[in-house]
């Protein structure tokens, strides 16, 4: 399960709150390889998550860009945060890679995202959570993914 833990600091009129994430996710992902690059790789995935402000879903898309033989690469897109009206946005930033583990068909996913906004509630956040896992499946997928999620997000409240 994700969840996020709440702390606040300062006055209420402007208080500046920050949401701790610390918990799992699972869902699913596909890949496809893109026509004419042999080592890039398009995927969309999903699945849901449980936090303290609610249960959700989250969907992301982007690519993998795949070192010669395929045993790491580095990674890019975006992934939503669902959670009834509240959403949190994030992009696949700079650090981020999927590499082989041992046994075929498995990879270490380490996602570095870059918290840029949200709707409703997290309309102003920012911050940085990680993504640490495992993708598990056949050449192309569908791969099933575990992943453990920390970091922190913050909002100034007006």
């Amino acid at each position: 399960m994700l969840s996020f833990g709440s702390t606040r600091h300062g006055s209420r009129r402007a208080s500046l709150e920050a949401l701790l994430a610390d918990g799992t996710s699972v869902g699913t992902a596909t890949t496809s390889p893109r026509i004419g690059t042999a080592h890039a790789v398009s995927f969309q995935c999903g699945g849901t998550f449980s936090a303290s402000f609610g249960t959700g879903t989250y969907s992301g898309a982007g690519a993998l860009a795949l070192e010669a033989g395929g045993a790491a690469g580095t990674v890019t897109g975006s992934i939503i945060l669902s959670a009834g009206k509240d959403a949190l946005v994030a992009t696949i930033s700079e650090g981020s890679t999927v590499r082989a583990a041992d046994g075929d068909g498995r990879y270490t996913l380490h996602l570095v995202l870059d918290v840029t906004g949200g709707s409703h509630r997290f309309r102003h956040v920012a911050g940085a959570l990680l993504l640490d896992g495992t993708a598990v499946g056949a050449q192309w997928g569908p791969y099933a993914v575990s992943a453990a999620l920390s970091g922190s997000i913050s909002h100034h409240r007006r």
